[in-house]
């Protein structure tokens, strides 16, 4: 039997104008019928009871999408339904449980409050910039707000295609807030920095920190070595370690091999003959489980109870300094630990200082695109900056001695 088409009901609700019909939509896995109230325009004057011409207009062209729905009724869904019933299951299959576990945090705390009960097909660029708005006052942070933009780009584009939204994608003319904290300025280790570590800390925490300074790896892809990936002078990227969990490595780039220099050979030699000489296995092992080491662990357990050291009794800050009868107070002596990551751009950096052309640092360090290598892994210091002007200053002085010119000022005046 033929479906009656339906004209709607037009009525006032304060001070605007709506119109009602019935819809079919999926709910939680199951086609509902629901009476909906669709916002038209404002009243403009005394309401009536008839509605005006050009409410008539705005109802009748609505009424047209839903006689004639272009999405079908199964797939009308909230942001919560869609996200739980189609996005997850879509890229739980595509990407890296670490990636997966910061895309669930982004939605569950920053995103689910405000828009999981919204109709997906009624999402607007207006609605998506006000929830933006909204995130903006509960997360200061820049590239936090970026991140949670770039989700929902990602949920909506993903709708498109799964035929749930068939609007342009409606966070592309959105902005985070201006006034947003920008990221606080990242550390790259120099060399004196590296040495300074690697004389202090334990053979197993100096071995990682050598291998994250001196071939870049990661700290997962440190976490999933295994002993016959070292051989031929190279170490064989082909895995992460994760929570745990043996995982690719971060993309195709990342799957390469590492020259192990002289200073980390050393290193990785007498490692190896402190485990007994093994040929197989992971190279950093629990012994208790004998599976890989979660190496996240080790600035907390080994290497920060080293480094942060009272400069009046030497004791470890936390328990070990509780007792004492004094303040504790840093020793400005010991060298600071800026993290696993700063090791990787330590290498980065001090190749560019070098002068190793940039295209080279960025297949060292298995970058897939130089302005990653450019952006975030080439750090300058102020010994840099002043040896740039020096040189820059030298060059004017020759200049200025070969070319009578350019002892001039602009009214052709000789300078002293």
């Amino acid at each position: 039997m033929r479906r009656r088409l339906q004209e709607g009901q037009y009525v006032v609700i304060g001070q605007n104008w709506y119109i009602r019909y019935w819809e079919t939509r999926n709910q939680s896995g199951t086609l509902v019928r629901k009476r909906v109230t669709k916002f038209l325009a404002p009243a403009i004057g005394r309401a009536v009871k008839n509605p005006p011409a050009e409410i008539v207009t705005l109802g009748v062209k609505h009424m047209i999408t839903v006689n004639a729905p272009a999405i079908r009724a199964e797939r009308v869904l909230t942001m919560g339904d869609f996200v739980d019933t189609v996005y997850w299951p879509f890229i739980e299959r595509r990407l890296k449980p670490s990636t997966l576990m910061s895309y669930r945090t982004i939605w569950n705390t920053h995103l689910k409050p405000h828009c999981a009960k919204v109709w997906l097909r009624d999402v607007k660029c207006c609605d998506v910039q006000n929830w933006l708005w909204k995130i903006g006052t509960e997360v200061k942070a820049h590239n936090s707000q970026l991140h949670i933009k770039g989700l929902l780009s990602a949920i909506f584009a993903h709708a498109r295609q799964s035929g749930c939204f068939n609007e342009a994608n409606p966070v592309r003319d959105t902005k985070t807030d201006p006034h947003a904290v920008e990221p606080a300025e990242t550390h790259a280790y120099s060399i004196e920095e590296e040495f300074d570590l690697l004389a202090i800390l334990p053979q197993l925490a100096a071995t990682a920190f050598a291998i994250a300074c001196f071939a870049g790896l990661r700290i997962g892809e440190i976490g999933g070595l295994q002993w016959e990936d070292y051989r031929d002078n190279q170490l064989f990227i082909s895995r992460s370690l994760w929570h745990g969990r043996i995982g690719n490595c971060k993309n195709k780039n990342s799957r390469a091999a590492v020259r192990v220099i002289d200073q980390l050979k050393q290193r990785l030699d007498m490692w190896k003959l402190a485990c007994g000489s093994p040929q197989s296995g992971p190279m950093f092992k629990n012994v208790k489980t004998g599976k890989p080491m979660d190496l996240t662990r080790l600035p907390e357990t080994t290497i920060q109870p080293l480094l942060q050291r009272c400069v009046h009794c030497g004791k470890a800050k936390g328990m070990a300094h509780a007792a004492a009868d004094h303040v504790f107070e840093q020793d400005p002596t010991l060298p600071k630990w800026y993290g696993w990551h700063s090791c990787r751009r330590a290498l980065g950096s001090n190749l560019n200082r070098l002068g190793i052309n940039r295209y080279v640092i960025a297949k060292i360090l298995r970058h897939g695109d130089v302005t990653t290598t450019e952006k975030y892994y080439t750090k300058t210091n102020s010994s840099d900056q002043d040896m740039a002007m020096d040189t820059y200053e030298n060059s004017l002085e020759t200049q200025q001695k070969t070319n009578p010119k350019t002892g001039q000022d602009s009214d052709r005046t000789v300078v002293n």
